[in-house]
């Protein structure tokens, strides 16, 4: 009885070191894209206003190189 709770106790053991490196990697995988998307933000919060004095137009022509973007490969 002992022995079977010993087994029990290390095959979780390996299970919680398997699933903690695959972990790690998808943890690695987030912090990659969102590091990609934080310098995106960068530079979207660094560039000048497309349409100086016109945040309205401005914000237009933003959202519209957002969104091209989005359907181009």
């Amino acid at each position: 009885m002992a022995s079977a709770c010993s087994d029990a106790t290390d095959d979780l053991r390996e299970l919680a070191d398997r699933r903690a490196v695959e972990a790690k990697k998808a943890q690695a995988i987030a912090r990659d894209a969102a590091n990609g998307r934080q310098q995106t933000a960068h530079t979207i919060l660094s560039t000048p206003a497309a349409v100086p004095g016109d945040a309205c137009a401005s914000a237009q022509v933003r959202v519209d190189a957002w969104l091209w973007g989005r359907v181009q490969p």
